[in-house]
């Protein structure tokens, strides 16, 4: 082997233990932990969420992209922040705002970054980052921070996600709800979602219609197609948690109750998986796990009265209304 050979098979083997080492290890992981700052007050927060209202003034957004608060003039005894779904829209959490606000709760939706863009077709979503969207939570429970007494974090999906990681981080956070949050996707192997996740930071990001008909999927509602790299953003978040909750000293990761909804109907979420982490992450302090079984039928979006599950949305919110804790009205307007 003449010696150009042997530097050339050195280099290769060296480029493939480093891309190994990077891939299986989270020796090149972002740091992800909170850095808050919470609003000094009552006055403080409300001005913070008209800043946020007026940057989004300049921002090509249709009108239910775009953040909104349910504030009752003071500071309340709960507040609650609402995390829509990724390439969904803060309107989304509209009836289930209404709901929280009527039970004396102050309420905040924030747009979620790059979301609600008049541009069905915007590849921003790919401009998606973990630490993106962990400062995109803090900032939301800085502000909520000082509309309540204790916060409560909801988050469908993608929000779902950032839930789960505001449960680890912010012990303002006192109750969280994660509905089908986005820890891994159906479909791939448990062992491979950390990698798969580093791959994506690094590589060409990649799109897929969430609908196989492309007209289903322009009437989605948000966006109707997703990036494979925001995917990573929001999951690489979440497992960020469960190794951070596993690290800490005290006795329960999670500040306060913990609740999950697994739905074993949804089409793109492991919802036993779901379940394996939150007995993990909130062990010992039992937390509170909602099964909906694959027989209701229910599909991922349970949130959205017009969306895929309209057909049996009263049966979803009768058991979104068993995990929030708060009275949810039928949709359909049924009461029986």
């Amino acid at each position: 082997m003449t010696s150009c050979s042997r530097i050339l098979k050195a280099g290769t083997s060296a480029a493939i233990g480093a891309a190994a080492v990077y891939a299986l290890t989270p020796v090149a992981d972002p740091d992800l932990s909170s850095r808050p700052d919470p609003a000094r007050d009552y006055e403080d927060a409300v001005a913070r969420i008209d800043s946020v209202r007026q940057a989004e003034d300049t921002m090509p957004l249709v009108e239910s992209g775009r953040s909104f608060a349910l504030l009752h003039g003071g500071r309340t005894q709960r507040s609650v922040v609402l995390l829509h779904g990724y390439t969904a829209r803060p309107d989304q959490f509209a009836r289930i705002a209404d709901a929280y606000r009527e039970a004396g709760a102050n309420v905040w939706v924030p747009r979620l970054p790059f979301h609600g863009e008049t541009d069905p077709m915007t590849t921003s979503i790919g401009r998606l980052t973990s630490p993106l969207l962990r400062g995109f939570v803090d900032a939301a429970v800085d502000i909520a921070a000082s509309l309540g007494e204790a916060v409560e974090v909801v988050g469908l999906s993608g929000g779902g996600s950032l839930a789960v990681w505001s449960a680890v981080t912010r012990d303002e956070v006192r109750r969280v709800v994660a509905i089908s949050p986005l820890l891994k996707p159906q479909g791939y192997p448990a062992w491979s979602i950390m990698p798969l996740v580093r791959a994506y930071r690094v590589l060409p990001d990649t799109y897929r219609w969430w609908s196989e008909s492309e007209r289903e999927a322009l009437e989605w509602g948000g966006y109707p197609r997703f990036s494979y790299r925001g995917i990573a953003a929001f999951v690489g978040l979440g497992q960020w948690a469960l190794r951070k909750g596993r690290r800490l000293e005290r006795s329960c990761p999670a500040h306060g109750e913990f609740v999950l909804v697994a739905n074993e109907g949804d089409q793109y979420i492991d919802a036993a998986y779901n379940r394996r982490f939150a007995e993990e992450l909130a062990a010992p302090c039992e937390p509170v796990i909602v099964d909906i079984p694959e027989s209701d039928e229910l599909l991922h979006n349970l949130v959205s009265v017009d969306g895929e599950v309209a057909a049996r949305i009263d049966l979803a919110y009768a058991w979104l209304e068993i995990a929030l804790g708060i009275p949810l009205r039928a949709p359909s307007g049924n009461t029986g």
